[in-house]
């Protein structure tokens, strides 16, 4: 059995699967997809054993993976099932046609119990035999990263749909690899899977090129040529094997076998000259650049019948990473400005996702009439009306699906606007069955309530729907999380305090605004954002707090769409894609719906994000709130190049500086000083790391001395290493005593070292040669002699060097990288004798 060919046909799937990076951000996609390769290399091996053992792996495998088909009501699925185990458990019998069948069951089975393992432990049987839930949850996370795949790439790596898709797809283009070219030996053709790998980024608008590109190209034509290389040497090492009546099955790599070198190496030129040759033509012809081969459609989202949901998570990161903002509306209006309103959130417990709800019921709107009422408000609370006349600009470039939802403020009390518009029930969005709405102009009159303590009720009177769908939350982490809402809020006694006191919390400078937080998109990511993290941009702060204030008893959503934006010289306003935005709404008693706003504005944050004006007056303690930005705020160069709104508010009593955060304990702060020590600190390690090795394999040779044999042999190891180390190796061909006359003419050694080398070489060659070793006495202070005389009469560069940098301990890091250089490239490394050591 060729393990080695086995190990190079995974390589070259993972390291072909790093053109994916275009294609995900992130790496924990990629982790999770090598690791279905080399459960499929495993699974491979277990098909190439004897029938037997071949057969009772696949039994096994296959029982475990059709588990759920047993445990069916459906008698075809039960009966399908035993006939696959049946197959298998007869394949020990050698038969080619049950062996196909079993391998292949094994390939599959190995590969759906892993992605079971790795996705869905916690719905199955002892957290690794598939169950119905199990499988449901991996159909739910594959449909939900299908979804993903509609939008621009780069999605983001974190979600699990998209690890799902990861790593089955790779693990499914690894047992094709592995089949081919371990099962079959046609590496060759192995290629082809492994292109479809590498051209799986160019067949989409992901943006290819420059070094990256360069990078992914040269590792994936290095996987492919190792495959090639390692099949070569297999069938070039079987022209020249040694004969002898021991030889057994697999052992031509440790007989030696023929001289392949040169051979392997011109094979390797070859194909390093055709890596060479594609990386030049693009160079030579310039118009040659990757284009979208296949046109994406939009396929149906979860939403109810004739309404498609996008995922506005994927959405809403893509519009703030842009390089360049692009319009989406611009709005005139008679009031403060407004957030305008695209989605509504909710958290489903079965899937630990926040998706868009579901637009199960909704009524006509429109030019004349009326809209519906917005939840839970009464007429006593306090509210302003504000007339807002938008037009839409390119709707493509925000928030698009085949069903357009229109930005409203919330809660929208009239709407004029052509065309048939739908209003969603309990949520008030209002979408349209038509996509394109570019130049669509429409008004909107929206209530703009401002709640008060005075105003509101001393007790929470909550509706039972808004407490069934709005209040829920379970997770491993509910403890941990419930803690921390409760400290932030200790001593609040109203929903309204404890809502003000967990937004002056996220404001307060402990956390950080950062588009590319480093944490998974999962209730433990969650738990870090608050814990350890601490940064993130609009979704994980707007997640955060609504998932404490559901913990405190609060009811919670999350509303998508855009901030008010920036205001021009004209008084016009304009929303573009940087304005993209998610933030969190609690329901109050006697108010309804009421937005918050966790996540940091102004130049370190959100540029044109800004708190309510109920959360600043408890903050100052004024009893009549300013709402809103300042309309005659005049608009200044943001940090990202573009016109940003300031409001006056940003900032939060007792806050130092003028604006932005203070540096907190989790906050951004000084980032460079941690980065400098670490780097500081890897460099020392790295630099230590060579003596502190030869240290250890030192005290290492010597433990092992339990007798005068084994006395010997760590003497003459530690000798021959010890010259190495000063520039004088021992060769394989020379004697103990052919070392020890050299080392005593060319070392000028003074009279006790060349004594104790003397002794040394008598009692080495004693141990190998003679019936009974010699008493290998104060071998070891003679070692020690030795090496201080070679210190003595080294220049002080070379004692430093054999101090810090051992080339005994170096020269095995050498010859690896040499002989993956010549693996590579086709130059063989120079054959030399090594150390007898």
């Amino acid at each position: 059995m060729n393990h080695r060919l086995t190990m190079a046909a995974a390589a070259a799937v993972i390291l072909a699967s790093s053109s994916e990076f275009f294609l995900i951000h992130g790496a924990a996609w990629l982790v999770e997809a090598a690791g279905a390769t080399l459960v499929v290399a495993l699974a491979g091996t277990l098909t190439r054993l004897s029938p037997v053992p071949s057969a009772i792996g696949a039994t096994l495998l296959a029982g475990a993976a059709t588990t759920p088909m047993l445990a069916a009501q459906s008698p075809y699925l039960k009966i399908a099932a035993a006939v696959i185990i049946i197959c298998c458990a007869a394949s020990a019998s050698g038969l080619r046609a049950l062996r196909s069948v079993a391998g292949l069951a094994t390939y599959l089975a190995a590969l759906l119990l892993y992605l079971n393992i790795l996705l869905a432990g916690g719905q199955s049987l002892l957290a690794v035999i598939p169950t119905a839930a199990s499988l449901h949850h991996l159909v739910t996370l594959a449909n939900s990263g299908i979804t993903l795949t509609k939008y621009p790439p780069p999605v983001l790596g974190s979600n699990r749909g998209i690890q799902l898709l990861a790593a089955g797809s790779i693990g499914l283009a690894a047992v094709l690899v592995d089949f081919v070219a371990v099962r079959l030996r046609k590496p060759a053709i192995a290629g082809l899977p492994l292109l479809v790998i590498y051209m799986a980024p160019i067949a989409t608008t992901a943006h290819i090129g420059g070094l990256g590109g360069a990078a992914t190209f040269l590792l994936a034509a290095g996987g492919y040529l190792a495959l090639l290389s390692s099949d070569g040497r297999s069938r070039l090492r079987a022209w020249g094997r040694v004969i002898t009546v021991w030889h057994a099955s697999g052992e031509d790599d440790r007989l030696g076998g023929a001289d392949i070198g040169a051979l392997t190496a011109t094979g390797r030129r070859i194909g390093l000259a055709a890596v060479c040759l594609a990386l030049a033509v693009p160079l030579v012809l310039p118009t040659l650049s990757p284009r979208k081969l296949f046109g994406g459609g939009n396929g149906t989202g979860p939403g109810g019948p004739g309404v498609t949901l996008p995922n506005p998570d994927v959405q809403l990161h893509g519009m703030l990473v842009r390089s360049r903002p692009e319009p989406v509306l611009d709005y005139r209006l008679a009031g403060p400005p407004q957030y305008f309103q695209v989605f509504v959130l909710n958290y489903d417990n079965s899937s630990g996702d926040w998706g868009i709800v579901r637009p199960s019921r909704s009524t006509t709107v429109g030019t004349g009439r009326g809209l519906q009422t917005a939840p839970g408000f009464t007429p006593s609370t306090p509210e302003n009306l504000v007339t807002a006349h938008v037009t839409l600009a390119d709707v493509s470039a925000g928030y698009s699906e085949p069903d357009f939802f229109l930005p409203v403020p919330y809660w929208p009390v009239k709407l004029h606007i052509q065309g048939d518009w739908l209003q969603a029930d309990g949520t008030l969005m209002v979408y349209s069955s038509q996509a394109y709405h570019a130049g669509q102009a429409y008004t909107v009159t929206s209530g703009d309530a401002e709640p008060t303590p005075a105003d509101l009720p001393a007790e929470q009177t909550i509706p039972a729907a808004i407490k069934k769908a709005y209040l829920t939350y379970r997770s491993l982490y509910d403890r941990q999380l419930k803690t921390i809402a409760e400290r932030q809020t200790r001593g609040k006694t109203s929903a309204f305090a404890k809502a003000i006191a967990l937004e002056q919390w996220f404001q307060s400078g402990r956390f950080s605004y950062n588009l590319r937080p480093d944490l998974p998109n999962s209730n433990k990511g969650l738990l870090d954002f608050l814990t350890v993290d601490r940064q993130g941009y609009c979704q994980q702060f707007a997640f955060a707090m609504a998932v404490l204030s559901r913990l405190l008893g609060i009811p919670a959503r999350i509303a998508v769409g855009y901030t008010a934006g920036t205001r021009r010289p004209n008084g016009t306003w304009v929303v573009t894609t940087n304005d993209a935005h998610a933030w969190p709404e609690l329901y109050l008693s006697g108010a309804g719906w009421v937005r918050f706003e966790p996540t940091p504005g102004g130049k370190d944050g959100q540029d044109t994000a800004f708190q309510p004006a109920w959360v600043t007056a408890a903050s100052s303690g004024t009893s009549h709130p300013t709402t809103g930005p300042s309309q005659n705020a005049t608009s200044s160069p943001g940090p990202s190049g573009r016109a940003s709104a300031q409001p006056t508010h940003l900032r939060i009593v007792g806050q130092s500086g003028a604006g932005g955060n203070v540096p907190g304990p989790g906050g951004g702060g000084n980032e460079g000083g941690p980065i400098a020590v670490a780097v500081l600190a890897l460099l020392v390690l790295a630099a230590a790391a060579p003596g502190t090795v030869r240290a250890v394999a030192r005290h290492r040779h010597w433990q092992a001395g339990a007798d005068d044999a084994s006395l010997a042999r760590a003497a003459w190891q530690e000798l021959c290493a010890d010259l190495e180390d000063y520039g004088m190796p021992c060769r394989a061909s020379e004697s103990p005593r052919t070392v020890a006359r050299r080392l005593s003419a060319a070392a000028h050694l003074d009279d006790p070292a060349r004594q104790a080398v003397a002794r040394i070489a008598t009692v080495v060659e004693r141990a190998r040669y003679a019936p009974r070793p010699q008493a290998a006495g104060p071998i070891r202070a003679d070692v020690a002699t030795v090496r201080r005389a070679l210190a003595r009469n080294s220049p002080r560069r070379t004692r430093w060097r054999a101090r810090l940098a051992p080339a005994s301990t170096l020269r095995p890091v050498r010859e690896a990288a040499r002989q993956g250089f010549g693996l590579l490239t086709g130059w063989a490394p120079n054959a030399g004798e090594s150390s007898p050591a």
